[in-house]
């Protein structure tokens, strides 16, 4: 071969007409040149082919040259060196890696040209070959530039922690958020073994993890470990990289401790929702409430009400650990005193929940005396917090919860968690508070409503049988008279009023009105009923129509009072002259007995409601109606006999009132 650096004027192939015919050749001795590098071995298929067969094209057209005249010579080397480099990249190549392989692709040329044509090269197409080479170098080096610097920014500022690994576990390099994650020094983790990083019961299976994890993808959940010693749950997805060194692996780590958080804090406040919506007792709700804090949040709680007296009362002391229990029940005799400097008096008052590292000052806030403290500090807390148990407004104590285990938790994460928690047991104990203040003002009314009627029966008694002792004897005036039957009428309705608010306490505290039944001609105890009814009302008309077999067995006492009050009731809301028709009447199953009378018919948004307890009609505002509570103590009877009862008004048919009985009621359950 002639001197590449001699330039002849009787060359009979040109170097470009000679890599514009021979392409396929080049490239075949190209390709088994590279082949013999690291990364090709390993990568999938073939090397890419195409863009190397068309730069070959292009290299021969800038060997060529411009004068040359021909058309193509003009036609640079285009975006194809980009493909080529974006190619190469993909595939692992660095920088020193693409400058040995356009060298080899040179040197394949040439070496071809030399076994092959046995010509001379002029010392220009030399230099365009080698001009053509650097270009294809250059844009593989400013492309790689670029995909650094983007690469290095995604790294920066990456949320997740970044590392890259070789097939030992030895970590090459880390992102700026695998410091701040892991807690060490960029410096420190480089060189040591992926091992550090992770808190595995059997790290012996490391090794064997990485590789079944490639690929995987982001959710196999591992724990962490901080340089501090804290375990953490984190994501980690592994993938694969084949460098000119060899196999690679790139580690990306999620720090998931917040979400795991917050899957803990939701499925605790479901868990509270529950247990403390299973009793309505104010000291079942504060054990329950204890439970959850130790449990779930703390090593020690404690729970304060507010009193009377507007001092806070210990309720209930909590340990996590059975056996120091012992000593957490020490602090039932040291309640905060308001307005104290003590912290759980604070809170109570400001309403703002406290999360505090304990230390000596702390100790020496909440300690009441020298006693206080040592019970403590044999707990040895490391961190406290204290919420406020408030509820619609209504501040109902503190929780008080300390924690000896370091780190367990992040205070502002408790406090966030300890807060909800708080609130849902503070509406637990306040409606166990308001059910038991129900319950007690039910009690005193009751019990107030049975003194007072068993008092007031003794002078009504007396009114009532003077009264009609009076009435026995001659002469008396008309005036005088109807005086007195004015005052048996209002002592007989006063009466009627003690024994309707007995039966409504009976009913209440027993569930049912007692019934003892016995056999009763209903027909007859109807027209005697209506009678004495009649003898107190003697001015209004009341007919008694009866029809068929009126015997059953049921209550006398009961039924007369049911067709008191009914009949009673149809006088009351009925003009004077208006008459009022009862009848008693044998049906095929039971007896049926009706009271009808033709006043204003009963407002429909009060018939819905109209047997329930308290519930008065337009006469009550006239001073006329009584207290309620008639027409409930009326059902509650016919129910104890298994019957029913309905009501039918209308302004052109009246008000009608019926009721139906089984001739031998069975045990009713109310």
């Amino acid at each position: 071969m002639a001197d590449p650096g001699v330039e002849t004027t009787n060359a009979g192939l040109r170097l470009c007409d000679f890599i514009l015919a021979r392409r396929a050749e080049v490239l075949a001795e190209w390709e088994r040149r590279v082949r013999a590098y690291s990364v090709a071995r390993h990568l999938n298929g073939p090397a890419p082919r195409d863009q190397v067969f068309q730069l070959l094209e292009r290299i021969s057209h800038v060997v060529r040259g411009a004068s040359s005249g021909y058309p193509g010579a003009r036609e640079p080397l285009g975006d194809l060196p980009d493909i080529h480099a974006l190619e190469r990249l993909v595939a692992g190549h660095d920088l020193h890696l693409a400058a040995r392989e356009l060298g080899d692709l040179r040197d394949t040329i040439l070496a071809l040209w030399e076994r092959e044509a046995a010509g001379a090269i002029t010392l220009q197409e030399v230099r365009r070959l080698d001009q053509a080479i650097d270009a294809l170098l250059a844009t593989f080096t400013e492309r790689l530039r670029r995909d650094e610097a983007r690469l290095q920014a995604i790294l920066d500022t990456a949320v997740d922690s970044i590392v890259t690994i070789d097939d030992q576990g030895t970590i090459l390099g880390v992102n700026a958020a695998t410091p701040r994650i892991f807690g060490y020094g960029p410096e420190e983790m480089v060189g040591r073994n992926i091992r550090m990083l992770m808190a595995e019961p059997d790290r012996s299976q490391h090794d064997t993890c990485l590789r079944t994890w490639v690929g995987k993808g982001i959710g196999r959940e591992v724990l962490g470990q901080r340089k501090d010693g804290q375990v953490f749950p984190m994501e980690l997805a592994v993938s694969e990289t084949v460098f000119p060194g060899g196999r690679f692996f790139t580690g990306i780590v999620r720090d998931i401790s917040r979400r795991k958080t917050a899957q803990r804090a939701q499925a605790l406040l479901q868990e509270a929702g529950t247990l403390l919506a299973q009793s309505l007792d104010v000291e079942s709700t504060l054990r329950s409430l204890a439970l959850l804090a130790v449990t779930h949040l703390a090593d020690y709680c404690t729970v304060d009400l507010l009193g009377e007296d507007g001092q806070l009362h210990r309720q209930v002391v909590r340990a996590k650990d059975p056996a120091r229990q012992s000593l957490a029940d020490r602090l039932m005799d040291f309640t905060p005193r308001q307005g104290s400097r003590s912290p759980a008096a604070s809170v109570l008052e400001t309403g703002q929940p406290v999360a505090t590292e304990v230390v000596p000052g702390w100790l020496d806030a909440m300690a009441r005396d020298e006693e206080h403290r040592a019970a403590l500090e044999a707990l040895a807390p490391r961190s406290s917090v204290i919420v406020p148990l408030v509820a619609r407004g209504r501040r109902h104590g503190v929780l008080t919860m300390a924690s000896s285990v370091p780190g367990r938790m992040s205070l502002p994460t408790m406090l966030e968690i300890a807060h909800a928690v708080a609130d849902c047991a503070a509406i637990a104990i306040d409606n166990a508070i308001l059910l038991r203040e129900a319950q007690e003002a039910v009690r005193m009314r009751e019990d107030v409503v049975a003194i007072v009627s068993h008092d007031l029966r003794n002078p009504l008694n007396a009114i009532s049988l003077a009264s009609l002792s009076l009435l026995r004897h001659d002469p008396l005036t008309d005036a005088q008279s109807r005086g007195l039957r004015r005052i048996v009428s209002a002592a007989d309705r006063a009466h009627r009023m003690i024994r309707d608010l007995l039966d409504f306490t009976q009913a209440r505290v027993g569930g049912a009105i007692p019934i003892h039944p016995r056999p009763v001609d209903l027909h007859e105890l109807t027209q005697r009923v209506v009678d004495e009814v009649h003898l107190a009302n003697p001015g209004r008309r009341i007919s008694v129509e009866v029809r068929g077999d009126g015997h059953g067995d049921w209550d006398e006492d009961r039924l007369a009072q049911v067709i008191t009050n009914l009949v009673g009731n149809a006088l009351q809301h009925s003009p004077d002259d208006a008459p009022v028709r009862v009848s008693s009447r044998a049906e095929e199953s039971g007896v049926s007995l009706g009271v009808h009378n033709a006043g204003a018919p009963i407002p429909p948004a009060l018939l819905p409601t109209i047997f329930e307890p308290y519930r008065r009609g337009p006469a009550a505002a006239q001073g006329r109606g009584s207290i309620g509570l008639g027409l409930y103590i009326t059902r509650q009877i016919v129910l104890g006999h298994g019957g029913h009862i309905d009501v039918r008004s209308s302004e052109e048919d009246g008000t009608s009132f019926i009721v139906w009985l089984p001739r031998s009621p069975a045990r009713v359950v109310q």
